[in-house]
């Protein structure tokens, strides 16, 4: 039985490994003698693989062809299909592939420290907030590196441990995580040695590498454009990539440099346009601080909602930790605390917190035995089973256990147990049917190894097949809590509308806590005939807080075809979906089927979404023109934030065509701004049914006053008049329930008037005789040519009946695709 001795910080811009060394946690320096190794693989101009300060320096070079080999800042592409081309071997590896050959270095240093030391089992941290694809292409990668068992822990819990670790007040802290590339909050709760996440919240895409951005975009660029009269010089423009490679470098530099000093020189060496140019620019900490405002502003929001969420007072958070490189910068811990009032703790370092959290609670960890290498065990050998807890804050533990060969064994044997530094020594315990107990002492502040030894009557050592435990004395911690909500895809029919509509129906709330399980009921939404490969009942599990399922990200999908059914399925057949997530966030889904006894079953993807630019700037049109539709409705700060944030989006289109991380960046900005809308959409409910009821009603005054037939025009005069009273009552009674249900007649009365109008019937004609094709192209032809002859002769029947017929010949292929991404289950 042994214990996962090695933890690692799997960070954006660095990593850092620890490992338990006598007990004791150690930060693992590298062949550098650094105790950080930059997160940064390549292929040098030998073709050989280098990772680490190697390819960081090959990289801030900025040459074009380094670039194209040499990559950092991968952990933001974790669980994107995205992959990274490397020139010089004509190759291409994935984020997780990459990630794993950072581990792979990390896993010789720590040999090179350690030899002996077992590397079966890892710890790997990632930001609370990484998505489920995400955390399992960090699992992936620490098994690609050759780690048979890996765990994952969550940074700020992390941090939290190792500041915890011999901390004995009960108290709730902040953990304040601003890493290379994401953003981490999370509050902890430490009472009676237990540490408790409360709540947390992050941002996937805020962190140095932003700042960096920042820096280059708003200090530096702005200085070359002006002296050097440059044209269409920015990030966007991909015949400056290698500029802005090496001014980025030079940016990263002098942030570290204001973390000690009041004002530092920018060094700018670079070749633009065929010119050399070298500057050197001036930024103070106070610029910095004034850059960074709305970066700050946005993390401390992000604290503001952790608090909120865990329900608590701001007085009875004690205190704020740091974590992360960029908050070594003063100005962050002074922001914190004037704008939270909470003290900020700078007593742990915030660059290695992270690792030695990580290594305290692997060492807690018991590698299963099927991953274990297995002790020789021959016919002298004694099976052992032990019963303890493996992380304590006690300074003593009863620990149980059992020789299996020994249950009826009427001899006398005896089992001692030793720590290794030999400051605890158990007398000799006589096995009583084979079982033993003892009271054993650990130290505090450690991982405690011990021996275990068994004897016969006459003093002579049996062999055992586990001869060593070990147990850490600390903070045990309570599970972990997912960062998102985890739901389906159900689909429901808008009966006012008419149409169908996608929702998330919510398995497991945000904040539950780790391990988790749970079936619910569903139908499916339509009948599936055996055979059928052409329609198909896709179950989709979606992770995030919106009821409209594309603003969250897709985990998996279960999609049930006619091949996999052994006669036809039914309409509104029972559908049973179990949802389970593991500790380390592994998620799988299973649809059971109790009328055909059949289940399906998927594992979390491993990749995300494939991101499209031309699509994502139709969406943001589209979440433009809807903004639109109610902006003047809103105030001059909503309506500046939403315009802002589209502006924002906008410039991150335009650079994400030669960044794939500012592609992913992008994304998920889109769907944050159409959860901004929906929200302030939703809060101006009333105001936009108001408006909604006086367009209305104007617009159907308007068609109804072109109706010929007048027996028909009178009746929809009254018809209007009826419900225009219902309105102006549910206005003055500011009643929001009864005017939804106005407007909902009022496009029913809309739709009415409009097939009672001859020119819209001729307007589709139109449409189809010039925009559509058909399955049967001749038959269409020939039927548009007689409509067209119908409307010449006022034979508005005719006309009518050949839209109609035209409409059953256009091509199914679109209707299928639609249907079949509508979800398969309804309630």
């Amino acid at each position: 039985m042994a214990n996962i001795q090695i933890g690692i910080d799997l960070g954006t811009t660095n990593s850092e490994a620890a490992i338990i060394n006598n007990g004791q946690i150690e930060i693992v320096k590298n062949h550098f003698g650094d105790e950080y190794t930059p997160s940064v693989f390549g292929i040098n101009k030998a073709n050989e693989e280098v990772i680490g300060k190697k390819a960081y320096n090959a990289l801030s070079e900025g040459s074009k062809k380094e670039i194209q080999n040499n990559k950092a800042e991968i952990k933001r592409l974790m669980g994107t299909p995205d992959k990274v081309y490397f020139s010089r071997i004509d190759k291409e590896y994935s984020a997780a592939e990459i990630s794993a050959k950072i581990l792979e270095r990390l896993k010789q240093d720590i040999k090179s420290k350690s030899p002996d030391i077992d590397i079966t089992g890892i710890v790997i941290t990632i930001p609370a907030h990484f998505s489920t694809v995400q955390a399992e292409a960090t699992k992936k990668a620490g098994e690609l590196a050759g780690f048979k068992y890996v765990l994952l822990l969550q940074e700020p819990i992390a941090a939290a441990i190792s500041y915890g670790f011999t901390f004995k007040e009960n108290g709730n802290w902040l953990v304040y995580d601003l890493g290379g590339g994401t953003f981490d909050s999370a509050l902890i709760s430490a009472k009676d040695n237990n540490l408790k996440v409360l709540s947390h919240s992050g941002d996937n895409f805020l962190g140095g590498k932003d700042i960096d951005w920042l820096i280059v975009e708003e200090i530096i660029a702005p200085v070359l454009i002006e002296k050097y009269n440059l044209e269409n010089f920015s990030r966007a423009n991909k015949n400056y990539s290698a500029v802005f490679t090496r001014l980025k470098n030079s940016a990263e530099t002098a942030k570290i440099q204001l973390s000690r000093a009041e004002e530092v020189k920018i060094e700018v060496d670079v070749k633009i346009d065929d010119d050399e140019i070298y500057e050197n620019i001036t930024l103070s900490r106070s610029q910095l601080k004034s850059l960074l405002q709305n970066l700050i502003s946005k993390t401390i929001d992000l604290c503001k909602q952790t608090i909120l969420e865990a329900n608590i007072s701001k007085e009875s958070i004690s205190k704020i930790i740091l974590v992360g490189g960029p908050t070594q910068l003063p100005f962050i811990k002074e922001t914190l605390e004037e704008v939270l009032s909470i003290p900020v703790d700078t007593s742990s370092d915030p660059l290695t917190a992270i690792a030695r959290g990580a290594c305290i609670f692997a060492s807690s960890q018991m590698i299963p035995q099927e991953f274990c290498k297995q002790k020789e065990i021959n016919d002298n050998t004694y099976i052992l089973k032990l019963n303890y807890e493996s992380m304590t804050s006690e300074t003593e533990e009863i620990i149980t256990g059992i020789i299996f060969e020994l249950i009826e064994n009427e001899n006398e044997f005896f089992v001692q147990i030793q720590s290794h530094n030999n400051t605890y020594n158990s007398d000799k315990i006589r096995l009583k049917n084979g079982k033993f107990i003892a009271n054993i002492v650990i130290e505090e502040n450690k991982t405690n190894e011990y021996w275990v030894y068994l004897f016969d009557k006459d003093g002579n050592s049996l062999d055992l097949s586990i001869d060593s435990f070990s147990i850490t004395h600390g903070l045990s911690l309570s599970g972990a809590p997912i960062p998102h909500s985890i739901g389906v895809g159900i689909t429901k029919k808008d009966n006012a509308l008419g149409i169908l509509k996608e929702e998330s129906d919510i398995f497991f709330e945000k904040n539950s806590i780790l391990p988790l399980e749970r079936t619910k009921s569903y139908k499916t939404i339509k009948g599936l005939k055996k055979g059928d490969m052409v329609n198909c009942l896709p179950i989709t599990l979606y992770e995030g807080e919106h009821s409209i399922p594309d603003r969250n990200i897709r985990i998996c999908e279960i999609e049930i075809n006619g091949e996999q059914l052994p006669y036809d399925l039914p309409e509104s057949s029972d559908v049973e979906v179990t949802v389970k997530v593991n500790e380390s966030r592994e998620v799988s889904i299973e649809a059971y089927i109790p009328l055909m006894d059949l289940s399906f079953d998927a594992r979390a993807s491993y990749g995300d979404e494939t991101l499209n630019i031309e699509v994502m700037t139709n969406d943001l049109e589209d979440e433009t023109e809807r903004l639109k539709d109610f902006d003047n409705l809103c105030t001059n700060d909503e309506r500046q934030r939403l315009y802002s944030s589209i502006n924002d989006i906008k410039q991150s289109i335009n650079k994400s065509e030669n960044d794939d991380d500012e592609k992913r960046k992008t994304n998920i900005r889109i769907k944050e701004l159409k959860a901004k809308i929906d929200r302030l959409q939703n809060s101006k409910k009333f105001e936009i049914f108001k408006e909604n009821f006086y367009n209305s009603t104007t617009d159907i005054q308007q068609l109804i006053e072109e109706i010929k037939d007048v027996p028909k025009k009178d009746e929809f005069l009254n018809r209007l008049e009826t419900v225009k009273t219902d309105g102006n009552q549910a206005i003055n009674q500011n009643n929001e329930i009864l005017l939804n249900r106005v407007n909902e007649q009022l496009d029913e009365l809309g739709r009415a008037v409009v097939m009672a109008n001859d020119f819209v019937w001729v307007m589709w004609l139109r449409d189809f005789a010039e925009n559509k094709t058909f399955t049967d192209e001749e038959k269409a032809r020939y039927i548009i040519n007689r409509g067209f002859e119908a409307y010449k002769n006022n034979e508005m029947q005719e006309v009518k009946s050949c839209v109609h017929q035209l409409s059953l010949l256009l091509p199914n292929e679109e209707k299928v695709a639609m249907d079949n991404k509508m979800a398969g289950i309804t309630k």
